[in-house]
Protein backbone atom coordinates (compact mmCIF):
# COMPACT_ATOMS: atom_id res chain seq x y z
CA UNK A 1 0.00 0.00 0.00
CA UNK A 2 2.66 2.08 0.47
CA UNK A 3 4.62 1.32 -2.96
CA UNK A 4 1.39 3.08 -4.43
CA UNK A 5 1.26 6.04 -2.27
CA UNK A 6 4.93 7.22 -3.34
CA UNK A 7 3.72 7.15 -7.31
CA UNK A 8 4.87 3.34 -8.27
CA UNK A 9 7.04 3.02 -5.31
CA UNK A 10 11.04 3.14 -4.71
CA UNK A 11 13.11 1.78 -8.18
CA UNK A 12 15.92 -0.62 -7.18
CA UNK A 13 18.97 1.93 -8.29
CA UNK A 14 21.33 -1.66 -9.19
CA UNK A 15 18.11 -3.12 -11.23
CA UNK A 16 17.99 0.48 -13.25
CA UNK A 17 21.40 0.58 -14.16
CA UNK A 18 21.48 -3.24 -15.17
CA UNK A 19 18.13 -2.08 -17.28
CA UNK A 20 20.09 1.01 -19.08
CA UNK A 21 23.52 -1.08 -19.22
CA UNK A 22 21.30 -3.88 -21.63
CA UNK A 23 19.58 -1.25 -23.28
CA UNK A 24 22.89 0.14 -24.72
CA UNK A 25 24.32 -3.50 -25.35
CA UNK A 26 21.03 -3.84 -27.02
CA UNK A 27 21.54 -0.41 -28.88
CA UNK A 28 24.93 -1.07 -29.89
CA UNK A 29 24.17 -5.12 -30.97
CA UNK A 30 21.43 -2.99 -33.43
CA UNK A 31 23.91 -0.44 -34.77
CA UNK A 32 26.77 -3.23 -35.84
CA UNK A 33 24.01 -5.43 -37.20
CA UNK A 34 22.83 -2.38 -39.58
CA UNK A 35 26.38 -1.19 -40.42
CA UNK A 36 27.05 -4.56 -41.24
CA UNK A 37 24.40 -4.93 -43.49
CA UNK A 38 25.06 -1.56 -45.47
CA UNK A 39 28.56 -2.43 -45.89
CA UNK A 40 28.29 -6.36 -45.91
CA UNK A 41 30.50 -6.31 -49.74
CA UNK A 42 32.98 -4.20 -48.04
CA UNK A 43 33.26 -6.74 -45.03
CA UNK A 44 33.32 -9.18 -47.22
CA UNK A 45 36.05 -8.38 -49.15
CA UNK A 46 38.52 -7.28 -46.50
CA UNK A 47 37.49 -10.77 -44.89
CA UNK A 48 38.71 -12.46 -48.02
CA UNK A 49 41.61 -10.23 -49.08
CA UNK A 50 42.66 -11.23 -45.26
CA UNK A 51 42.03 -15.15 -45.22
CA UNK A 52 44.24 -14.85 -48.36
CA UNK A 53 47.43 -13.22 -46.89
CA UNK A 54 46.64 -14.77 -43.70
CA UNK A 55 46.48 -11.48 -41.80
CA UNK A 56 44.14 -10.30 -39.11
CA UNK A 57 40.51 -8.80 -39.94
CA UNK A 58 41.30 -5.75 -38.33
CA UNK A 59 44.44 -5.23 -39.54
CA UNK A 60 43.65 -5.20 -42.90
CA UNK A 61 40.55 -2.94 -41.68
CA UNK A 62 42.95 -0.56 -40.31
CA UNK A 63 45.06 -0.61 -43.42
CA UNK A 64 42.77 -0.34 -45.48
CA UNK A 65 41.44 3.07 -43.29
CA UNK A 66 44.74 4.53 -43.78
CA UNK A 67 44.31 3.75 -47.61
CA UNK A 68 41.01 5.87 -47.56
CA UNK A 69 42.71 8.63 -45.50
CA UNK A 70 45.74 8.99 -47.90
CA UNK A 71 43.85 9.13 -50.73
CA UNK A 72 41.63 11.69 -49.58
CA UNK A 73 44.71 13.87 -48.47
CA UNK A 74 46.04 13.14 -52.05
CA UNK A 75 42.46 15.13 -52.90
CA UNK A 76 43.24 17.55 -50.43
CA UNK A 77 46.91 18.14 -52.03
CA UNK A 78 46.10 18.33 -55.71
CA UNK A 79 42.96 21.07 -54.36
CA UNK A 80 44.53 22.90 -52.43
CA UNK A 81 48.33 22.64 -53.40
CA UNK A 82 51.54 20.93 -51.36
CA UNK A 83 54.80 22.43 -50.24
CA UNK A 84 57.29 21.42 -48.14
CA UNK A 85 57.81 23.02 -44.86
CA UNK A 86 61.51 22.90 -44.36
CA UNK A 87 62.08 24.98 -41.26
CA UNK A 88 60.41 22.38 -39.40
CA UNK A 89 62.19 19.59 -40.72
CA UNK A 90 63.49 17.16 -38.36
CA UNK A 91 67.34 14.93 -38.78
CA UNK A 92 67.63 11.89 -36.54
CA UNK A 93 71.04 10.86 -37.91
CA UNK A 94 69.96 8.54 -40.21
CA UNK A 95 66.94 10.49 -42.08
CA UNK A 96 65.25 13.78 -42.92
CA UNK A 97 62.01 14.12 -42.55
CA UNK A 98 60.48 17.32 -43.76
CA UNK A 99 56.65 17.80 -43.24
CA UNK A 100 54.57 18.55 -46.58
CA UNK A 101 51.58 20.84 -45.81
CA UNK A 102 49.03 22.45 -47.58
CA UNK A 103 49.00 25.84 -48.98
CA UNK A 104 45.78 27.01 -48.14
CA UNK A 105 44.66 25.58 -44.86
CA UNK A 106 48.38 24.42 -43.48
CA UNK A 107 47.23 21.06 -43.01
CA UNK A 108 49.83 18.83 -42.62
CA UNK A 109 49.41 15.70 -44.87
CA UNK A 110 52.53 13.93 -44.17
CA UNK A 111 56.49 13.43 -44.44
CA UNK A 112 58.94 13.58 -47.21
CA UNK A 113 61.90 11.32 -46.11
CA UNK A 114 65.08 11.48 -47.50
CA UNK A 115 67.31 8.26 -46.60
CA UNK A 116 70.84 10.13 -48.36
CA UNK A 117 72.28 13.37 -48.55
CA UNK A 118 73.01 13.13 -52.03
CA UNK A 119 68.65 12.79 -52.65
CA UNK A 120 68.20 16.46 -51.14
CA UNK A 121 68.11 19.44 -52.61
CA UNK A 122 71.48 21.70 -52.67
CA UNK A 123 70.17 25.06 -51.16
CA UNK A 124 68.96 22.84 -48.21
CA UNK A 125 71.95 19.93 -48.03
CA UNK A 126 72.88 21.80 -44.86
CA UNK A 127 70.23 20.44 -43.10
CA UNK A 128 72.07 16.91 -43.06
CA UNK A 129 74.64 17.34 -40.41
CA UNK A 130 77.11 14.61 -39.75
CA UNK A 131 76.09 13.94 -36.20
CA UNK A 132 72.63 14.14 -34.69
CA UNK A 133 71.67 17.29 -32.02
CA UNK A 134 70.48 16.48 -28.79
CA UNK A 135 68.40 18.37 -27.49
Amino acid sequence: MNAQKNGGGARNPILLTIIFQLAQIMASEVKMKTIIKRHKLTFTRLYQSAKENDLEFMLVRQMSLVKHQLNKDKQVARKEGMYLDWQSSQFDGVLLMIPALTKQTHRELGYQVYLSKAEIPDPYKCLWTTSPQKA
